[in-house]
């Protein structure tokens, strides 16, 4: 594993005495971007950028350079600091990496070797950071930039959740933040670029430092780098063990309700400012880093404080939370930020995952006494209700934890889908593979769902399905909530998965008695001549998101005027 300690200096700063244990892996690096501003008057960054450019040039000066990788963060290359960096890189010999933050297009890079090779600057290698969600959504054309210099792709996920508006931000202990990570690496990968995680700002929980390093390496194997902000974090990256690298991940959870925790923002900017020191960034007691992006994004929230809230919550299943769809993309977030952009208003995002139907208006019903429901949209989903078709049914026994197996015969009173609940089991991130299962398989699952339809099964888990339909109806009449039904996808990642979907979809759209304003269908597989589920027939494309997203906008512009 690469490691890349970013450190504290000054013009005192002595090299011998930083990293007496380091190895080769190991590459010092210097900070001219964020942590180099005084973000509570912030007239005075400028002399703090100038003065940390003179600390460098005298500490390369002074220090014997041989045995030390160095690294050096430049400003972004359309910021007015970038070419006083290049000024001083001039004056300089060898710098082994170069980070050059907020990449978004690759012309980006190409104008950066051009400054370069116009200085004469010798360099090993250049690692573009993304922390912006145009670098994100661009990630492939920044990659084709043919260099033997590009070696590595950086994540910088402070400023990219601050540029996607997120808040809180998501850090290390969320599954939305791996999903950024799998996504790069996905797409470095292929290009045989090492992926180089964001910092942890813990600085002294060592046990979730290992825990992230634990899942990156669950997702990204040996070709890794870690940026580190203590020696400590060092230390842990240049030790970590093969034992270590094969232990388990640990388990996350989604962050199902999304609305800021009471006084949230206020205690952020409080703490932020009573421990900032003229510096980009913070540490409060407990040694955690608190960012100059969250410090911001705390400033503009506050700003907000009394605009109207919409509470909306959303009835699902995986859809709401599909990991191998950026977060920033699921239909929820693109819905999020076109009404943000267009009200002035709140809209705090809630997802309900069900599997069972017994016990899904129960669920509802308790988070809205607690927090009441504006809008609610209901996701008709084909998962359970496919669960109900089988003959044969497969479970997790979570009191024995043991797979298991039951034949699902409604006449019988055999009906152990409706016994267990998969979504409350917890798990390791893991980058999740897309292929199709072999026909063999495919014909045994489809076998599957024939002898439960000969059995009735079918029109058990409609009547079902259906009743449970109109008990959400009911409830959302009654507490006086905007309600809209989402028709269900048409999986077809077998046969009868294709043509039982189809199914369910006419039989709730005849049986249901709502206005067509409430209804959003969701049957389509294309759009523009594109596939709006990936090639295992099951998971949603971005594409499938943002109709989904413009179909729900749509039916909400009444409510939201």
């Amino acid at each position: 594993m690469r490691t890349y300690h970013f450190i504290k200096y000054d013009a005192n700063t002595s090299l011998d005495n930083l990293l007496v244990n380091s190895n080769c892996q190991t590459t010092i690096c210097f900070d001219f971007e964020d942590s180099i501003q005084d973000c509570i008057e912030p007239s005075n960054t400028d002399a703090l950028k100038e003065n940390h450019r003179k600390h460098f040039k005298s500490i390369i000066d002074k220090n014997q350079l041989n045995q030390y990788k160095i690294g050096v963060r430049i400003n972004p290359i359309d910021s007015k600091d970038f070419q006083l960096d290049i000024q001083l890189l001039y004056e300089i010999d060898f710098v082994s990496v170069l980070f050059l933050p907020k990449v978004s297009q690759s012309i980006q890079l190409q104008n950066l070797e051009d400054e370069l090779n116009e200085i004469g600057l010798s360099y090993d290698e250049i690692i573009p950071v993304i922390e912006t969600k145009n670098g994100m959504d661009n990630l492939d054309e920044i990659l084709s930039f043919k260099s033997q210099k590009i070696s590595g792709i950086a994540f910088g996920h402070c400023d990219f959740n601050l540029d996607c508006q997120f808040y809180p931000f998501y850090h290390q202990d969320s599954r939305e933040y791996w999903t950024w990570v799998a996504k790069i690496y996905q797409n470095s990968n292929t290009r045989n670029l090492r992926l180089i995680n964001s910092p942890f700002l813990e600085l002294n929980d060592f046990v979730a430092f290992k825990n992230v390093l634990a899942t990156l390496y669950a997702i990204g194997g040996e070709n890794l780098g870690q940026i580190t902000l203590s020696k400590e974090q060092t230390d842990i990256c240049n030790l970590f063990s093969e034992n270590q690298k094969h232990s388990s991940a640990p388990k996350l959870s989604n962050r199902l309700d999304q609305r800021v925790p009471d006084s949230y923002a206020k205690k952020f900017i409080e703490s932020f400012q009573q421990n900032n020191r003229k510096k980009g960034f913070a540490i409060n007691g407990n040694k955690v880093i608190l960012s100059p992006q969250e410090y911001l994004a705390s400033l503009h929230f506050q700003q907000k404080k009394n605009y109207p809230e919409i509470n909306f919550t959303f009835v699902g299943g995986c859809f709401a939370v599909q990991s191998n769809i950026t977060f920033e993309n699921l239909f929820h977030q693109v819905l999020k930020r076109q009404i943000e952009n267009e009200k002035e208003v709140i809209f705090n995002v809630n997802s309900i995952r069900y599997e069972r139907f017994k016990n899904c208006t129960s669920k509802i019903s308790t988070y809205n006494s607690n927090h009441p429901i504006d809008i609610l949209v209901f996701s008709i989903r084909p998962e359970p209700f496919l669960r109900l078709v089988k003959f044969y049914f497969k479970y997790f026994d979570s009191e024995s934890g043991e797979n298991k197996g039951s034949f699902n015969i409604p006449s019988l009173n055999k009906l152990n889908p409706e016994k267990h609940d998969l979504l409350t089991l917890s798990s390791a991130f893991t980058v999740q593979e897309l292929t199709r299962r072999s026909k063999f398989y495919n014909i045994l699952i489809d076998l599957n769902y024939s002898v439960g339809w000969f059995f009735g099964n079918n029109r058990h888990a409609q009547r079902n399905y259906l009743k449970l339909v109109n008990e959400v109806i009911d409830f959302c009449q009654n507490n006086k909530i905007k309600l809209i039904i989402l028709g269900p996808p048409m999986r077809n990642n077998t046969l009868l998965e294709g043509i039982l979907s189809k199914r369910l979809g006419r039989f709730m759209k005849k049986k249901l008695l709502i206005p067509k304003e409430n209804f959003v269908d969701g049957s389509d597989q294309t759009a523009d001549g594109e596939l709006l589920f990936k090639n295992n027939g099951i998971f949603a494309t971005e594409k499938y998101h943002a109709l989904i997203a413009s179909r729900i906008l749509e039916k909400l512009f009444p409510f939201l005027n």
